[in-house]
């Protein structure tokens, strides 16, 4: 027998013995909340409902009109009350994917883009391969350098050339003009150039023999047509294509400051470097600092940055499921290890990546690399309004508690909760049940899987036997696993910073083609992280229902409507204790 009792009741506070101030697990931060009790299936046992209030209700899949129908999955004797019991052959719970169980989308997100189109192919190029990279500068002078408003310098996707195209307007391909007697740089592997046009000079830095490892070069000139070396930017480069210094980027930043970045690889990492000088000169011997690398959470190859209303925005590109993305990250400083990801990170698709971006006035232009075919590379310009489209996200959290009861001898692996696909930049975090060690595996991601991390318990589940599984993720480097109230591991500083929202199902009882062979009660997704305390307290308070209701024990309350519901507990007294909390009938 369940009781309920009317909200109106006088609710006053009383201090217990042994007892201190109630821990607040505040329905406010509980965004999935299953107890799997018969009564609240409805709609012909196809549904189970939600308590959180978010209405994120579970549609029973490969049920077969509901849960009584012997192997397919069924109702059973729970932990707390009732509970659902899956046999491990496709049987799971799909409870949808409001916005409600999304976590880590607070921060900003980048700027809207409009997809110009293509600028150049590989016909209007010079070279034997395509169009692959641009750098767009504009001399102050009027009427000087052949009166020309635009210079772009484009740069080859293979090894060898070096362009130069004019134009008045940066979005119309027709009035692109090329140089006569182009390439301008040729020879030695030249590519990936960058330029800026300071005190009536060109500065550049490009690639050179990038096939044979890769080292980048500074060169200046007075007419931005010949270009003379000014010094070697690095010198460290190997006998293997793509290893080295190599895709430089050139930036004056706030406070003219200027900025060089570049992509190291070393064979075994890539990394993102950066260099700050208060001349472009003194970029050749300053220091250099490590930003991002792929293993860590932020892809590193081809980086390019701007800044603009005290973000810098760090653009890198990753070749992820076979296909190159452009991802986006920010913050207040260029030369730091702690840029954050965009809450939509993967700002360009489908092949789309290597962007050089370059602002006049309130607009970007992104001049970015399509390769269409596999192949064949094109150059292409995005667009973005630098007054409209900047969003900041406040009303969201980072944190995370994934909580459930579980009862199984499968000896196998099984996903017991989860909101991720398994697959792509759709993966998030996954609660389960691991094959090897048959103890629970915690494991959270970034949105581009290019960080990720994960704890896996030493206590043995399979045993036919009742267990308290709880993750918890902290932002921004914390992981926990707690099994019966005792956390059995934790990951500090190698987490990733945030675990993004996405598009997938919270799915019960199932991950992928992993199907757990059980009973799962008490399933729960809250929006906040459990201390230590909490999650012991939340295991007690099951113990403590089922052995002892007497007026010490910790009840779970749940808040539905104008009515208070103690969760399948039978009482006999007038007065029921929630810790320091007296409630009257």
């Amino acid at each position: 027998m369940k009781m309920i009792i009317p909200f109106l009741f006088v609710i006053t506070c009383m201090l217990s013995v042994g007892y201190g101030l109630p821990v607040d697990f505040s329905r406010l931060s509980i965004v999935g909340d299953y107890h799997f009790n018969y009564d609240f299936l409805y709609d012909n046992s196809t549904m189970a409902y939600d308590f959180s209030g978010n209405s994120n209700k579970c549609i029973l899949k490969e049920m077969n009109e509901g849960l009584d129908n012997g192997s397919s999955g069924r109702i059973s004797s729970g932990k707390y009350g009732k509970a659902i019991e899956y046999d491990g052959s496709n049987d799971y719970l799909d409870c949808g994917n409001d916005a409600s169980l999304d976590t880590s989308v607070s921060g900003y997100n980048y700027y809207n883009q409009t997809n110009v189109g293509i600028i150049l192919d590989e016909t209007q190029h010079s070279g034997t391969t395509s169009p692959h990279t641009a750098s767009v500068v504009r001399p102050n002078a009027t009427g000087k350098y052949d009166g020309h408003t635009y210079w772009i310098y484009v740069g080859e996707q293979g090894n060898g050339n070096i362009d130069l195209w004019y134009a008045e307007n940066l979005t119309n391909a027709s009035d692109w003009t090329t140089y006569g007697s182009n390439p301008i740089i040729s020879g030695n592997e030249a590519r990936w150039a960058t330029v800026l046009y300071e005190n009536n000079e060109f500065w550049m830095v490009h690639t050179l023999e990038y096939a044979s490892g890769g080292y980048s070069v500074m060169k200046n000139s007075s007419d931005g047509i010949t270009f003379n070396v000014y010094d070697n930017v690095t010198n460290d480069f190997t006998d293997v294509q793509g290893r080295g210094y190599f895709n430089p980027f050139l930036l004056k930043g706030h406070d003219d400051v200027f900025h060089l970045m570049f992509q190291y690889d070393d064979g075994s990492v890539e990394q993102t470097h950066i260099r700050s000088s208060s001349t472009i000169q003194g970029l050749v011997g300053a220091s250099t600092t490590t930003i991002g690398q792929t293993t860590e959470g932020i892809y590193s190859k081809a980086p390019s940055m701007f800044y603009r209303d005290n973000l810098y925005w760090l653009l890198t590109e990753g070749d992820h499921d076979s296909n190159w993305n452009t991802y986006a990250y920010y913050n207040t400083e260029p030369n730091t290890s702690s840029f954050l990801e965009s809450v939509d990170s993967s700002i360009l698709t489908d092949n789309t990546a290597c962007p050089f971006p370059y602002i006049e006035g309130d607009i970007l232009y992104d001049f970015v690399c399509y390769e269409e075919g596999g192949s064949t590379w094109k150059l292409a310009l995005h667009t973005s309004d630098l007054t409209e489209s900047l969003t900041e996200y406040t009303d969201s959290t980072n944190d995370l508690t994934v909580e459930a009861w579980i009862k199984t001898s499968m000896g196998g692996s099984g996903g017991i909760i989860s909101k991720d696909s398994g697959n792509g930049l759709d993966k998030t975090w996954l609660l389960y049940k691991a094959s090897g060690s048959d103890s629970i595996v915690f494991y959270v991601t970034n949105s581009t899987e290019s960080w990720s991390a994960q704890i896996e318990g030493t206590t043995t589940v399979h045993d036919g036997n009742w267990h308290y599984i709880v993750g918890v993720y902290q932002s921004p480097n914390t992981l926990k696993l707690y099994i019966d109230g005792t956390e059995e591991g934790s990951l500090v500083g190698t987490v990733p910073p945030k675990i993004r929202k996405n598009e997938e199902s919270l799915v019960i009882g199932k991950w992928m083609t992993s199907e757990f062979d059980g009973i799962i009660d008490e399933a729960g997704v809250w929006n906040r992280a459990f201390s230590d305390a909490e999650v012991l307290e939340r295991y007690n308070e099951r113990l403590c229902i089922e052995t002892n209701p007497s007026v010490n024990c910790s009840y779970t309350t749940i808040q539905y409507g104008s009515e208070l519901y103690l969760d399948n507990v039978t009482y006999t007294a007038q007065t029921i204790h929630y810790k320091n909390i007296t409630i009257i009938r």
